[in-house]
């Protein structure tokens, strides 16, 4: 099935038998979760107890998903999840003999569960996806279409001097260029459907 028209990775990760989809979802977004409980002071153990119970809430959830955007982004259904743990996880560290650091104590006293910012993890999540989705991406391509890409996207050169260094004309390196951001925006779209595609 083509990047077009398969399935986007929250449709699939609906059947819990989908073992790659869930594979791939863990993959995205397990680090991403990781990262903001050690923003918000837990320790790794805490960490990965929060990672664990939010892709568990997610297993969950996913049984009965019906993706209505125009109801709430999945992205923010996420955060609130994450949200909600991280403070669980604080709370119940602050009980006698519970792992407290002065940054968690911090974050439950100066910054509310529903304080953490939702632009800072939508533009994490972005970079995240958009990162994973270059991984992915990159086997599929001829080298020299990447390489224009990169040079021309990423490392803002000219098309003249792209075009010169790998001795084909503009029109190739625009044209090379165009074809690896299409397939980057359909595999972007596949792992993070309501993520605004990188433009």
């Amino acid at each position: 099935m083509g990047a077009e028209t398969r399935a986007s990775l929250l449709m699939r990760v609906r059947d819990p038998r989908d073992q790659d989809a869930w594979r791939t979802f863990f993959d995205i977004y397990a680090p991403l979760i990781m990262r903001w409980c050690h923003q918000g002071g837990l320790q790794q153990p805490d960490a990965e107890d929060v990672t664990q119970n939010v892709l568990k809430s997610v297993a969950s959830a996913m049984r009965n998903f019906e993706y209505q955007p125009q109801k709430g982004m999945f992205r923010s259904w996420l955060l609130t999840a994450v949200r909600r743990e991280i403070s669980r996880s604080i709370s119940k560290n602050l009980r006698p003999g519970g792992r407290v650091t002065a940054d968690s104590m911090a974050v439950l006293t100066d910054l509310p569960a529903d304080a953490l910012p939702a632009d800072e993890w939508t533009h994490e999540l972005a970079i995240h996806v958009y990162q994973n989705a270059k991984k992915r991406v990159q086997p599929e391509i001829p080298q020299r279409q990447w390489a224009a890409f990169e040079l021309l996207w990423e490392r803002q050169r000219s098309p003249q001097d792209v075009a010169k260094q790998l001795g084909e004309d503009v029109g190739w390196v625009y044209k090379a260029k165009f074809n690896v951001i299409q397939r980057l925006k359909a595999e972007v779209r596949y792992l993070a459907e309501d993520l605004p595609a990188f433009t």
